[in-house]
């Protein structure tokens, strides 16, 4: 009974020993519950942030295969030329055009050249029969005397010679009149030059003045970035420098083209006026003579120029007679094939722009090997017109436009130009100025008039984010746009057509370099201007 009491004692009864242990194993087992608990959370999270990391490498990848797919075009930020360009096509001609002819009214006994053949100046390409006139000739000397025969020869003579004087004549004076309007045109040049060169200068010692006084002391890239600045400064002032003696020597050039073509008309007109008075004495002296010694002093002559010879050096480019027959017009053609010029349209928008002794690039779209120099000789500014009524009477009396403004550029430079080609050309408005410079499709302008470029940052391995930077916009050319301020550094690479990418988005880069870009705009551009004109 007393055991039984004993195990029916309350837990206030018993020993307090088993009472702590009751409790500490139920503590513990709260604690172990709580740690399941912490382990089950954590877990939970980790699943969630791995299954998170997942979609956004996912989403990552997806951009970025998006962005690989379309890339962004890109130009490096430096110096460009800011110079203004007219561009247009024309066809290679030459300078110098003989047209083979003869009055003889005799068939053409032998052309002893064919289209294509190089000939020189003075050699034989054409003669004509003379049978005819070598009977007269037989037939009039067995019936002159020993001095009617040599007053003929005389006088057949003395009128070769007034002819090759007079032809000297022109080709002298000729010469020496381009000679003079070359030097003209370079004088007139120099002086064009002087002013822009002066400017270009004024402008790149702004640039560096302002770079130097916003630079951060102990920047390398700040620093390096100056430098290119400094020696740009230097560069333009140099030029403009040698620019003011670029006048000098081109006047110095003009005067004594002057003198030069004054001494050869004087000298010319001497010859010519020499010969005219041999010519003179010689029919003086044998006037009195017989009719049969003029005809003689006749035959001679035609017997002379039954042989004709090339006043130019160059290429045969057509034949149009015909041996055996007479010729009835020219009979072949010689173009001088080192003495070049491209004739040149040029549109109603530019005719005011262009003028005498700019300089101009040659080029050829399908030969890469083309690469010539020239500059604008004469400028077409009216545009010819015609009156046709043969083809349409509805327009008899009518005036039409047959050709537009147009310009003849003479080659100065460059080797692999064939006459016929179909080239390109830069006609250069002004004289050429590098400025740092940016494509006017980089720079966008807020509402406010704030002018801004955004810049490729390289983030990961081939991917790239957009940066705005914020600009100060100065000269703008055809193509290129000054920046005269800026957080910019030579070598970035500025997004060419931003509104094409999403702030903050992935993608990649294609550089673009400057040539390219700017022929792919100079002919969008020449497309637009044609569809508005049209």
């Amino acid at each position: 009974m007393e055991e039984q009491s004993t195990m029916q004692q309350s837990p206030m009864q018993q020993n307090p020993n088993q009472q702590n242990s009751a409790a500490f194993d139920k503590k513990k087992a709260k604690k172990k519950g709580g740690a399941k608990k912490w382990i089950i959370i954590i877990a939970a999270v980790a699943v969630v942030f791995i299954i998170g990391a997942v979609v956004l490498f996912k989403s990552f990848m997806n951009k970025a295969k998006s962005a690989m797919d379309n890339k962004t075009v890109v130009q490096e930020y430096g110096m460009h030329d800011m110079t203004s360009y007219i561009s247009t096509k024309g066809t290679v001609e030459s300078q110098n055009v003989q047209c083979i002819s003869t009055r003889l009214q005799y068939p053409i006994d032998e052309i002893k050249v064919s289209v294509g053949d190089k000939v020189k100046k003075g050699q034989v390409v054409c003669t004509i029969e003379t049978d005819d006139i070598d009977k007269q000739i037989t037939n009039l000397e067995s019936k002159a005397s020993d001095e009617e025969r040599a007053q003929a020869k005389q006088l057949e003579t003395s009128r070769h010679g007034l002819e090759n004087a007079r032809k000297s004549s022109n080709v002298e004076i000729s010469s020496a009149a381009e000679a003079l309007d070359e030097a003209r045109k370079e004088y007139e040049s120099a002086v064009e030059a002087v002013e822009p060169a002066y400017a270009a200068a004024t402008a790149a010692q702004t640039a560096y003045e302002t770079a130097y006084e916003k630079a951060t002391p102990g920047d390398a890239v700040a620093e390096a970035a100056l430098k290119d600045l400094k020696k740009a400064y230097e560069t333009a002032y140099a030029t403009a420098v040698a620019a003011d003696e670029s006048v000098e020597l081109k006047k110095a050039a003009y005067d004594a083209a002057v003198k030069a073509y004054n001494k050869t008309v004087e000298a010319s007109g001497e010859a010519i006026q020499s010969a005219q008075d041999t010519l003179d004495m010689t029919s003086i002296t044998v006037s009195s003579v017989s009719e049969l010694t003029i005809q003689l002093a006749e035959l001679y002559e035609q017997k002379e120029n039954s042989v004709i010879k090339s006043d130019v050096s160059g290429i045969v480019t057509s034949v149009s007679g015909t041996e055996g027959q007479v010729c009835q017009g020219t009979i072949l053609q010689i173009e001088d094939n080192e003495n070049l010029q491209i004739k040149v349209e040029i549109k109603e928008r530019d005719i005011f722009k262009v003028k005498e002794g700019q300089e101009v690039t040659i080029s050829n779209d399908s030969l890469q090997d083309i690469a010539a120099e020239g500059v604008v000789d004469k400028v077409v500014n009216f545009v010819a017109s015609s009156e046709d009524a043969s083809t349409n009477p509805l327009m008899q009396g009518a005036t039409q436009k047959s050709s537009g403004y147009s310009a003849v550029i003479k080659v100065t430079s460059g080797d692999g130009l064939l006459l016929g080609m179909t080239v390109k050309t830069k006609i250069a408005m002004g004289a050429e100025s590098s400025l740092f410079s940016v494509p006017y499709t980089a720079i966008i302008t807020d509402s406010d008039e704030t002018s801004k470029v955004y810049i490729a940052k390289e983030v990961a391995n081939g991917m790239y984010q957009s940066e705005e930077v914020e600009v100060e916009t100065g000269e703008v050319g055809d193509y290129y746009t000054e920046i005269v301020s800026g957080d910019l550094k030579q070598g970035d690479l500025v997004i060419l057509y931003p509104d094409t990418i999403t702030s903050g988005s992935l993608f990649a880069i294609e550089k673009q370099d400057v040539k390219d870009a700017q022929d792919a705009e100079e002919s969008a551009s020449e497309e637009s201007k044609d569809s508005t004109e049209e």
